[in-house]
């Protein structure tokens, strides 16, 4: 396998949530599960109008 086949490419769609807590009772309301809670630090970068981020979670 070659170094371009280890990378992850995905195509992401975000939207604000100002208030975890409440949205996370909101899904539990529906029936969602929570299956894990994880912390990141995210250093983000920009090139010739491309943008990438590196993150490392807890």
């Amino acid at each position: 396998m070659g170094k371009a086949e280890k990378l992850a490419i995905k195509d992401e769609h975000e939207t604000e949530i100002t208030d975890v807590e409440s949205f996370s009772r909101v899904l539990e309301k529906y029936g969602m599960t929570k299956t894990r809670e994880k912390k990141k630090h995210r250093i983000s970068y920009r090139l010739h109008g491309i943008e990438f981020d590196i993150d490392d979670y807890e």
